[in-house]
């Protein structure tokens, strides 16, 4: 595992303090860093397969929009006059 010096905001470093020493939510400042790490990309692959699957559904209803035209155009036979 590598080693890091980062500095926080105040606001930051008081809500860290709070869940590491006040609330005891994580153990360290490390793995309060990590677990927010690790749901931060947890939440990039969410978004990123959400881009897809809406990209995927414009598609898909593109599609249907087409079928639905030509299945209209085939039912419906204008009156020709006759």
């Amino acid at each position: 595992m590598s080693r890091q010096s980062i500095s926080f905001t105040n606001p930051n470093s008081e809500w860290l303090d709070r869940k590491v020493n006040i609330e005891q939510e994580y153990k360290s400042n490390s793995e309060a860093v990590n677990d927010l790490i690790r749901k931060a990309r947890e939440i990039e692959g969410i978004r990123a397969r959400l881009v897809q699957y809406s990209a995927l559904t414009v598609i898909l209803v593109g599609l249907s929009i087409i079928w639905s035209a030509i299945l209209v155009s085939r039912i419906y036979v204008p009156n020709s006059g006759r």
